[in-house]
């Protein structure tokens, strides 16, 4: 499970890139998987390739994750997981408020459609309201229904 660019990280482990830090042995790399059974994605910063005029989330999120204000097109690419996913992905659940104004719901909508067109079995669940950064949605004025539905949906998976 992710939120925002938790979700990106999730993500871009659920493609299979290789994340690992240097310091972990070969042996492991080679016997061990850090590609989860199935995702949830909340909220999901998932391009890198949107335009940064177009886009506050990935002006801002950019220099963060590279280091440098100018990020080259194959650095961005390569922090875009719609871009590296295969039929081999994990099941995903995706959920996102269609008023979220920091990560814009294209970002799930974008993922979503990678994975369908490989044929992964996706469930996308868009709210109308709540904005961005709602955590688990369980109470308040952006209450929703969503972890009832993701784990009604892991259930679907057995």
């Amino acid at each position: 499970v992710g939120f925002s660019a938790g979700g990106h990280l999730v993500e871009l482990l659920a493609t299979g890139k290789e994340i690992a830090p240097p310091s972990v042995p070969d042996e492991v790399l080679d016997t061990a998987s850090f590609v989860p059974d199935a995702v949830c994605l909340a909220y999901p910063f998932i391009s890198a390739m949107v335009d940064e005029s177009q886009s506050a989330t990935t002006r801002k999120c950019l220099p963060f994750m590279t280091g440098t204000q100018e990020t080259p097109d194959d650095v961005r690419a390569l922090l875009s997981p719609h871009l590296h996913v295969t039929s081999e992905h994990p099941p995903s659940f995706i959920w996102h408020c269609e008023d979220d104004e920091m990560v814009p719901v294209a970002h799930a909508h974008l993922i979503a459609d990678s994975l369908r067109n490989v044929g992964v079995p996706v469930e996308l669940v868009l709210y109308r309201t709540g904005g961005h950064a709602i955590g688990l949605a369980l109470e308040g004025e952006s209450k929703n229904d969503w972890v009832q539905r993701f784990f009604h949906w892991l259930q679907s998976l057995s």
